[in-house]
């Protein structure tokens, strides 16, 4: 019972003692980064093999300033120039933040997401053909969509604009029309208001027709029909 005590071998202890204890630390941190892995790779596999399935998931405690409507999407896209896609379009990788937020969301509402949508331009879609900011989404029961992450840097204010023309028939008709006003009366010529407002119907006539001929011979659709056009032209 009292026996002597052996310095060397009580040191030899203690040194298993701590080897052990790391060893399971290293164990245990190992099997963490293991399964953050696995769940950024099935996240990832979601995302590039969207299900059409809805997920399910306590919609009642969902941030209501993430939940947009279809016609909120259609809006943006139309003013933009973007589309509204499934995700398996979405030609790039997401950003390692997106992946952070989306695996929060899986935590809290302890749910597994497997349909995804994605807003972008046109060129981050491989679409079915041989300098924004992306939005993640994903459908809820209601037709209305809740916002998971964006990324990319934020779209030019002028970019609203330019894409003004393009937006619907409407806003062509109204933007060729002006232009060619503005250019009569800005005319340097002696003429009455009659012939400048004469001279600016045939020109929007002339316009009208070789822009419908342009877009029409290249493709370019109006944004009312092509944001969630899966087609390149």
């Amino acid at each position: 019972m009292f026996t002597p005590i052996n310095i060397k071998e009580e040191l030899i202890k203690e040194k298993k003692k701590r080897i052990s204890s790391v060893s399971e630390l290293i164990v245990e941190a190992n099997q963490i980064i293991e399964q953050d892995f696995l769940h950024e790779k099935r996240i990832k596999q979601a995302v590039k093999n969207t299900t059409g399935e809805l997920s399910f998931i306590n919609e009642t405690k969902l941030k209501s300033d993430h939940v947009f409507s279809e016609l909120d999407i259609k809006t943006i896209c139309v003013n933009y120039r973007l589309r509204f896609l499934d995700s398996h379009f979405y030609k790039e990788e997401l950003p390692y933040d997106v992946l952070v937020k989306v695996k929060e969301f899986e935590k809290e509402f302890d749910c597994s997401l497997t349909n995804f949508k994605v807003v972008a331009p046109k060129s981050k879609f491989n679409l079915k053909d041989p300098n924004a900011d992306p939005l993640l989404f994903i459908p809820l029961s209601n037709g209305k969509y809740y916002l998971i992450a964006s990324w990319g840097n934020d779209m030019a204010w002028y970019k609203k604009f330019i894409y003004f023309p393009l937006r619907n028939f409407q806003t062509l008709f109204i933007t060729v029309l002006s232009f060619c006003l503005l250019v009569a009366f800005l005319l340097p010529f002696d003429l009455t208001v009659l012939k400048r407002i004469y001279i600016s119907l045939h020109a929007f006539i002339f316009s009208f027709g070789v822009i419908t001929f342009i877009g029409m011979s290249f493709g370019v659709n109006l944004s009312s029909t092509d944001w969630k056009n899966k087609f390149i032209n």
